[in-house]
């Protein structure tokens, strides 16, 4: 067996002079001198001299020298303020505690503002300035259209900077997007409901209300939900409101495989096909943001078009729900068996046990579990790092180092590298996939991801109709709650529960404590997804059909203006009275 002295290798360093091994980075550096009493003939030692003068050590290659450090801003810790202003009573938050507190403030501020005001204030932007749902379908998705613009120069050029400020400057622009996007409302004047100025009495005159049968308001008091005493009533209503609580649960089903894909996919392309992380990540938000995107505008559009009912409506998002189940099962045609693993799926050359990294060829070498340094042998096999390859040598190349005289790896070993044989040891990264679907599945699953999100803006148009007027805002409201209780937040959890439980090889540290997860079973991997997605999709479908077949639209004798919903009653009874009079003459 080769020895393993000398490794270049971040998982197994061995100590050096020039290199040493530090056992704790807190106590002081002591020298201790060892001294031999000399032999008697030996000749006496030299007088002592003073210690030479310590050299300065040099700086790492990748830290800049004193001169450029002042002209570099990535590396400035300066006091917490903005410009001059640095007041010594907010010292305090110039702390990772304080760093993590204003992340935390700026997240909140952002989700309140992008996912929660402007879903809720569609409705009343619709009517408050005539707008169609393809153009408020737009609004929606224009959040997502800016971030896919602007999501990988950001990135890029934030990586190299300050990211303090980058995102002190994104939180200004938050803030000033805000402002921009309530401009209107100081511009346009007092809004006085029934003006002729957004026309809002007179669209409402011209349109018939489908508000669900059973789902009208039993409250004919024109008070009724003036004081937070009628609260109670009012949710009791929307949810004996079967259609409206059928769509709601429909969106949340939705809401949690996407919320899933989304925080999971990179991991997926990145282990199914054996890309890197980054470029995992570059392909899924190639296909998620715009897909998404694209799906909002065409579903308000067609709606729009085509002058859709609030049945025809809801029979469209069950369309687009039953493709896009379909078009699920595309994680079961990507699934891509895994590439063999030494010690994981794999043997050292017929010795060693499966789940064991450790095999003769490297037991002498003192590898380091928590240290994932993958590289790819010349026989195709995949190796944890190079110390546990038996690697003993390594050259550097332009692209990668490649590492040689390898116990682990079968084939003849040379004491020096030549060019053919360089090849033949190992080199670092991960070994190439050989799975070829990786550019049908992007296809199909952007067509998932389209018809997915076709459905959304129509579900919201349905709920709109489905109830009555004066309850509009709070059945957003509640289907916002529910969505977030019911989908997006268990989403990730659920999602990444799942993937977890396709782990064979986790990251287990010097304390035996587990880690992050380092090889997945690709195979399981793809079929949990698939079933997990069609259990959700099922669940889509099914309450979409179910608000399909409950929906009942009021008859055509109650087909009244918005404003006369309270009087529907009313008008029923007196057309009845005056029947009934006419035939007793």
């Amino acid at each position: 067996m080769k020895s393993c002295k000398g490794i270049e290798n971040p998982a197994f360093v061995a100590s050096s002079p020039e290199n040493p091994r530090r056992l704790c980075a807190s106590s002081p550096c002591i020298e201790i001198s060892v001294v031999s009493t000399p032999d008697a003939g030996s000749p006496p030692p030299p007088a002592p001299q003073e210690p030479p003068e310590r050299p300065e050590s040099p700086q790492p290659s990748g830290a800049p020298d004193a001169s450029r450090l002042g002209s570099l801003s990535e590396y400035e810790e300066g006091p917490y303020g903005w410009g001059s202003f640095q007041p010594r009573a907010l010292q305090c938050c110039n702390t990772p505690r304080g760093f993590l507190f204003h992340y935390c403030l700026l997240a909140l501020t952002q989700g309140i503002v992008v996912n929660g005001l402007v879903n809720i204030s569609i409705s009343t932007i619709e009517k408050r300035y005539e707008l169609q749902s393809s153009l408020t379908g737009l609004i929606s998705s224009s959040y997502d259209i800016a971030f896919c613009l602007l999501s990988l120069f950001v990135s890029f050029f934030g990586e190299r900077g300050h990211k303090p400020r980058w995102l002190a400057f994104s939180s200004f622009m938050i803030g000033l997007g805000a402002l921009v996007f309530s401009l209107p409302k100081f511009f346009s004047g007092k809004y006085q409901f029934g003006s002729l100025f957004k026309g809002t009495a007179k669209i409402q005159e011209g349109k018939i209300s489908q508000t669900h049968q059973s789902a009208s308001l039993q409250h004919t008091d024109s008070n009724f939900g003036q004081s937070f005493k009628d609260f109670p009533a009012a949710l009791k209503n929307l949810m004996r409101n079967t259609v409206f609580m059928c769509l709601v649960l429909s969106t949340c089903s939705e809401a949690l495989i996407t919320t899933g894909f989304a925080t999971f996919l990179p991991k997926f392309i990145e282990n199914q096909f054996g890309l890197s992380s980054s470029s995992a990540a570059t392909l899924a938000g190639t296909v998620l943001i715009p897909g998404a995107a694209l799906g909002q505008i065409l579903g308000g559009v067609l709606v729009s078009k085509f002058k859709m009912t609030c049945k025809n409506i809801m029979k469209f998002a069950l369309l687009t729900s039953v493709i896009s189940l379909v078009l699920t099962f595309v994680f079961a045609y990507a699934n891509c068996e895994n590439e063999p693993f030494a010690g994981v799926s794999e043997l050292y050359n017929g010795t060693g046990e499966l789940g064991n990294l450790t095999a003769p060829c490297n037991a002498d070498c003192n590898c380091l579990r928590s240290y994932y340094y993958p590289v790819c042998g010349g026989n195709g096999v995949q190796y944890f790092s190079p110390c546990y390859a038996g690697c003993t040598q390594s050259v550097s190349k332009r692209h990668a180092k490649v590492y040689y005289n390898c116990s682990c790896i079968e084939g003849e070993i040379d004491v020096t590298p030549t060019p053919s044989s360089v090849g033949l040891e190992a080199q670092a990264g991960k070994c190439s996939s050989h799975c070829k679907n990786l550019p049908p599945f992007l296809g199909i699953f952007f067509a998932a991801i389209v018809f997915t999100f076709m459905a959304g803006t129509p579900i919201t148009v349905s709920i709109l109709r489905c109830v009555n007027q004066r309850q509009r805002s709070l059945a957003l409201g509640i289907q916002c709650t529910l969505l977030r209780l019911l989908g997006t937040i268990p989403g990730p959890i659920i999602f990444g529960s799942i993937i977890d439980s396709t782990c064979i090889l986790w990251d287990i540290n010097e304390c035996g404590n587990k880690g992050a997860c380092w090889v997945y079973n690709n195979v399981r991997m793809a079929y949990m997804l698939v079933a997990i997605s069609v259990i959700c999709k099922i669940i889509t479908v099914f309450f979409n059909g179910l608000a399909v077949f409950l929906y009942k639209p009021p008859p055509s004798v109650t087909d009244v203006a918005f404003q006369n919903q309270n009087a529907a009653v009313t008008t029923v009874s007196l057309v009845s009275d005056l029947s009934k009079a006419g035939n007793d003459e």
